[in-house]
This record gives structure tokens, C-alpha cells and sequence, in this order.
């Protein structure tokens, strides 16, 4: 049976909303359908102890982590938990037309730090300086990912080929 030595929390609220309309409804001289979905993502916790092996190699206590707000990799150090912006989602549109689908996606990805545990950025913040006000490692002049937004053109095409329920192209 599987046990989980190394605790570790994620928790969020994931919002969807599907909608889809034909054409027509708008003009009978408009063929096809069109649809709609909204995703987003609210990320709350994502939380667990700092791994053994880098806690003592930093000669530090297994402290907890919560990587909610941070975009880089986290390299393991909490070993289950993956980095996450606070928001994230995805707008997709499709239009539909008898075997072709042609949609326009967008993804949002929040804005967030590289890394919230040893890179920083500013005064008062664990590891920015030491105790005679050297910038230590880590210490880095922006810590900080820009929130971004990026598209997606993707369309299919349902081909009729003998000897097959389905054939499908797509780009």
C-alpha cells in the first residue's frame, strides 16, 4: 500500500463554463455552430516540507513551503508539489461546420515570482543579504514573470475513408 512520508497539500477552485449555439439563431443565412468555453484556475495551496536532503545540505529544519505565486521549477525541493501561478485559464472558440472544427484558444498565465524560496529580490526578504549587508546567493535584481497571454489556431477535418469509423486531419 502507498504512504505518504512527505506531506504535501493542493488545493484550488477550478471555474468552467461551456456554451454552444447554432448559427442560425442569429441569421438563417449563417451555417454552423459556434462554441464557447471559459476555463479558469485559482490556485490556493500547493504546500509541503522542504526535502531532507536539501534541508541538510543547507543545514536548515525541514521548514514548509507553499509555491503558489511561483512560476520556476522549485527543483525538486518539495518533492510531489509543483510551482503554480495564483491565476491561470484558457478561453477556447470553435466554430463548426459539418465534418471541419476550426477553434482560436487563448491561455492566461498570472503573474508570479521565479522562485519564492531562495531567489530575492528586495529588502527584508530571506536571502537577500546577510547579517553584514552582503547580497548572498539567490539574490537576484527581479525576481518577478510578467502575467502573459498566448494564442492557438488548431482546425480538423473528419475525413470519409473506407474501412475506418473515423479519419481525422488536423493542424
Amino acid at each position: 500500500s502507498f504512504e505518504n512520508g512527505e506531506p504535501f497539500r493542493t488545493r484550488g477552485l477550478d471555474l468552467s463554463w461551456d456554451y454552444m449555439f447554432p448559427l442560425n439563431l442569429v441569421s438563417d443565412r449563417l451555417p454552423g455552430a459556434l462554441s464557447l468555453t471559459i476555463r479558469a484556475n485559482r490556485a490556493l495551496e500547493a504546500s509541503g516540507l522542504l526535502s531532507a536532503g536539501l534541508a541538510s545540505s543547507l543545514g536548515i529544519d525541514r521548514v514548509p513551503v507553499d509555491f503558489v505565486g511561483q512560476l520556476g521549477s522549485g527543483l525538486g525541493w518539495v518533492p510531489g508539489i509543483q510551482p503554480t501561478p495564483k491565476w491561470s485559464g484558457n478561453i477556447i472558440t470553435t466554430y463548426l461546420y459539418g465534418p471541419m472544427a476550426v477553434s482560436l484558444s487563448a491561455r492566461y498565465v498570472g503573474g508570479a515570482k521565479i522562485d519564492k524560496v531562495f531567489y530575492s529580490d528586495s529588502e527584508g526578504e530571506p536571502y537577500y543579504k546577510d547579517a553584514n549587508g552582503r547580497y548572498v546567493w539567490g539574490s537576484i535584481d527581479d525576481n518577478s514573470v510578467p502575467a502573459y497571454l498566448n494564442f492557438a489556431l488548431n482546425g480538423s477535418y473528419d475525413l470519409p475513408v473506407q474501412g475506418t469509423r473515423q479519419f481525422q486531419v488536423f493542424a
